[in-house]
């Protein structure tokens, strides 16, 4: 494997910045049709907001980790580097906690009863929300300067089923439910076919796991594309017209006549465009800022839960550790929990927030709810392992970027328009599975598709 770290002065006809999923399958697309690429990151590593870690003889996933049906683009990469999935665990019985206590399962299913329908109504809200231009939807103002908590507290009565739902919904989306647009939340789920598809395991996008994690995925586009991915290589300036662009990075310059940028909108704002970006896509940058997350991973001897019956899944309502699940993977025998921290409880726990004891001050709370959902087994991994999305540099936070309420029709058009030579990807940009690996791969494919057209 001969990826560069650091640069070389070089030229090229096309310059990838990022080398997450987007970036990966723009530059695999470019190379196969002949051009040459090079793929700048800025990390050590490859597969963006995706990350696979050593956890004590088990593997952990500290970002993205699921895939489902309706996924082609990422389904056919597994099948084509011969790399195994298998169904995420969902056997046994799941737990809803609220009040301090464990539901009973004829309350729990009633309750579940009822956020489904909701989610159902919120389903048929978004089938007319136009997948690639949201904005230009039918009530897209109304639905845009409309948040979630506000449709929640006119549209649901029952005190139990609002917060269940709120609590699903902003873990689904990082961001508290006042800072959401209803618009933002229909078109996730538009791109998603549907909401119930987005939040499900079974039929829906956490179905399914990939062997050695997702990045493996990442990893072995990488490694077919070779030197041509230069890691340890940040952009730090680029400069841009109708005819080509010069990259700055730390020790050297690239030239190149098109640019694929793969990141996050916001993710953009470290780069110094000279000239100045346009303004639409200047407010794509500013007003669509990554959500709030932190994922706990906690290691056990052996998945102790599944003797009594338990399937690992918790939706806890009391907070602040709101979701569980068992993602302990069939080769390794050992037991791992899975958690997340969201929106608001993310930041109040946030690294910056509690300093350098963050990890320390997580871990203990997590396990305190743990020993309450699995009893005190739970109270002694064998290992813990905690990521806090926003401390991570040239990322800085997750799942995806989320559009401020209000901001669609200003930002919205900014997000994918070609500019001169720069070209723009990242699963933000996606209008199938946005937020997703699947997104990710199928923006790096229009991003390259527009540049060879730019081409002829």
């Amino acid at each position: 494997m001969r990826w560069w770290r650091g640069t070389r002065r070089s030229q090229v006809d096309v310059v990838v910045v990022g080398a997450g999923f987007a970036g990966l399958a723009a530059a695999q697309a470019l190379s196969d049709a002949g051009l040459d690429v090079v793929v700048l990151e800025a990390a050590d590593r490859v597969g963006g907001r995706t990350w696979t870690v050593d956890g004590a003889g088990t593997w952990l996933e500290l970002g993205g980790m699921w895939t489902g049906p309706g996924q082609p683009l990422l389904s056919a990469l597994v099948d084509r580097y011969g790399l195994q999935s298998f169904p995420q665990h969902d056997e046994g019985r799941s737990l809803l906690v609220e009040s301090g206590g464990i539901l009973d399962d004829a309350s729990t299913d009633v309750r579940w009863a009822e956020v489904d329908r909701y989610v159902a109504v919120l389903d048929d809200l978004a089938r007319p929300v136009l997948k690639d231009a949201p904005w230009q939807s039918p009530g897209a103002a109304e639905l845009d300067a409309l948040t979630l908590d506000r449709w929640l507290a006119d549209e649901v009565g029952d005190v139990g089923v609002r917060h269940q739902l709120e609590v699903v919904l902003t873990e689904l989306m990082c961001v508290p439910a006042d800072e959401l647009s209803l618009l933002t939340l229909l078109h996730a789920a538009a791109t998603s076919g549907t909401l119930a598809a987005a939040l499900g395991v079974q039929d829906g996008a956490q179905e399914r796991r990939v062997a050695q994690g997702i990045a493996a995925v990442a990893e072995a586009m990488a490694h077919e594309l070779g030197d041509r991915v230069r890691l340890d290589a940040p952009v730090e300036r680029l400069s841009w017209n109708d005819d080509g662009a010069i990259i700055d990075l730390p020790d050297g310059a690239v030239l190149a006549r098109h640019v694929v940028v793969a990141m996050a909108p916001s993710s953009c704002e470290a780069i110094d465009f000279e000239p100045v970006l346009p303004m639409q896509r200047t407010e794509a940058q500013r007003r669509m800022p990554l959500g709030s997350v932190v994922k706990v991973c906690a290691v056990y001897d052996r998945p102790f839960w599944r003797d009594a019956g338990l399937s690992g899944a918790v939706l806890d309502l009391d907070g602040p550790f709101s979701h569980c699940l068992d993602v302990s993977s069939p080769d390794s025998g050992l037991g791992v929990l899975v958690s997340f921290l969201a929106a608001r409880a993310a930041r109040e726990l946030s690294d910056a927030a509690l300093g350098p004891a963050a990890s320390d001050v997580r871990r203990e709370r997590f396990l305190e709810r743990a020993t309450r959902w699995f009893g005190s087994q739970a109270a002694e991994p064998v290992h813990y392992r905690d990521l806090d999305w926003s401390s991570v540099a040239g990322v800085g936070g997750g799942y995806s970027g989320v559009m401020r309420p209000g901001a669609w029709a200003e930002a919205g058009p900014g997000l994918t328009a070609a500019i001169g030579c720069l070209h723009w990807a990242g699963s933000e940009t996606a209008s199938e599975w946005t937020g997703y690996v699947e997104g990710a791969l199928s923006s790096g494919r229009r991003a390259a598709a527009e540049v060879l057209a730019a081409r002829t």
